[in-house]
């Protein structure tokens, strides 16, 4: 087992945010964000969905992460023109990491 609230303190002295892969067990059973994660991924098929129909995945942003202080993510605390300039911290100060995905999502499924 990892020791995420370990982990997560050497994360944070370094600047970084700590991801936790928590697709092999359940949000019931283990909370990341109680223990210092900033972000959780989740399978959405073995335990969300109960099923094996489709296959997905849910990235969950705590919140808690200070992008601008990290001063490491400049394509999160930097204007992006890939979408009309926004700075995405700017934007959401509560999930600036979560708005930049689906940005970059939605610019690279739009029609050129």
């Amino acid at each position: 087992m990892l020791d995420v609230p370990a982990v997560s303190t050497l994360a944070h002295e370094h600047g970084v945010p700590l991801l936790v892969d928590s697709t092999f067990t359940t949000p019931w059973l283990m909370t990341p964000f109680d223990h210092g994660a900033d972000l959780v991924y989740h399978s959405a098929t073995k335990f969300l969905g109960g099923h094996g129909v489709a296959i997905g995945g849910v990235l969950i942003d705590g919140g808690t992460f200070d992008w601008l202080t990290s001063g490491r993510f400049p394509t999160i605390t930097e204007p992006y023109a890939g979408f009309h300039g926004m700075n995405f911290s700017e934007e959401s100060t509560v999930a600036p990491f979560l708005l930049r995905a689906r940005a970059r999502g939605c610019a690279i499924s739009a029609p050129a």
